[in-house]
């Protein structure tokens, strides 16, 4: 039987007992046409498992409660979305250096105990599921808490920052308007205030992180929106590119699987080659995971993706002047 209509059966039933109705399993099987062992599991359930004070009166034939101030639990998820919880928690923790673990620790705690219809162990899951990144880059726990609280509040935040590109330190206030999580990795999309720029600021790289009182006014998502998932890889911009990769038939069996962007094309060629058509906002970062497939696979635009490769071949067996 659905969680939902267990949730019917425990509502009806908690209700009466308020009432002073005296409910049974009788009673309760009568009311939504189920069989009186089924009913009195429900009653067991509230009982031993939600702890409610609840007695039998014999003289009524009846239940009460012996403090009838009790409330059911006020939290109720089904199995699977408490183990779409765990997997998600458990895939996260790692990225937020334990922060989502010490967060949500007393959270989950009361989770399982007021879900208990269908029981799952935390610990047992953990041992189950679990994620791996290949270039994982925590952030401090602090600056996590610091930042999601100013997104959520809309105040601002006074980050010291690192860039590896020029290896500057900059002092900065900024305008949290989106988290995102990209390969291993925190980025907050914000405007700042020194740059007077929309910019994306990796967490990792934040030395202090402190919300500061001022509150601001969201600005439009329009405004931002082009710096999340509108192209390929994490460099975004509206100015994109049409990038076109064909792939060796052996390595297209691996490619076919894969989603390099959501609104990406791929072409099936006789041979078994595929053909990946997608957008990108800098060339920098494709470049790369191009370069990672060696000779199985072939650039058919850009020119310039092309002219950038073969330079960094050749870089790499030494031949460049």
């Amino acid at each position: 039987m659905s969680d939902t209509r267990a949730l019917e059966h425990y509502c009806w039933f908690h209700q009466q007992t308020r009432q002073r109705a005296y409910p049974n399993a009788t009673t309760l099987a009568a009311q939504f046409e189920i069989s009186t062992r089924t009913a009195q599991r429900r009653i067991e359930t509230i009982r031993d498992r939600f702890g409610a004070p609840l007695e039998y009166d014999h003289q009524r034939k009846g239940y009460y409660y012996t403090d009838n101030s009790y409330q059911l639990p006020p939290l109720w998820l089904s199995q699977n979305e408490l183990l779409c919880w765990l997997i998600a928690r458990n895939m996260l923790e790692s990225a937020t250096a334990g922060h989502a673990s010490r967060a949500l620790s007393a959270f989950e705690a009361r989770l399982f105990r007021e879900n208990s219809i269908h029981p799952l162990n935390p610990q047992q899951l953990r041992n189950l599921f679990s994620s791996q990144y290949t270039s994982l880059a925590p952030c401090n726990p602090d600056t996590f808490n610091a930042a999601t609280h100013s997104l959520l509040l809309s105040r601002t935040l006074s980050i010291d920052y690192h860039s590896p590109q020029d290896n500057q330190h900059t002092t900065r206030t900024i305008e949290p308007h989106h988290l995102f999580h990209y390969h291993g990795a925190w980025i907050l999309v914000a405007w700042c205030h020194l740059r007077h720029q929309w910019r994306q600021f990796h967490l990792a790289r934040m030395t202090s992180a402190r919300m500061e009182p001022e509150t601001f006014v969201p600005r439009p998502a329009e405004q931002w929106q082009s710096l999340v998932n509108h192209a390929y890889g994490l460099f975004q911009g509206k100015q994109t590119t049409a990038v076109r990769l064909r792939f060796s038939p052996e390595t297209s069996r691996w490619i076919r699987e894969q989603q390099w962007h959501p609104a990406q094309t791929m072409r099936e060629e006789t041979c078994g080659a595929v053909e990946l058509s997608f957008h990108v906002a800098d060339l920098r970062e494709i470049k790369m995971r191009v370069l990672s497939y060696g000779a199985e696979v072939e650039v058919l635009e850009p020119v310039e993706l092309r002219d950038m490769i073969l330079e960094e071949a050749k870089k790499m067996v030494g031949e460049s002047e």
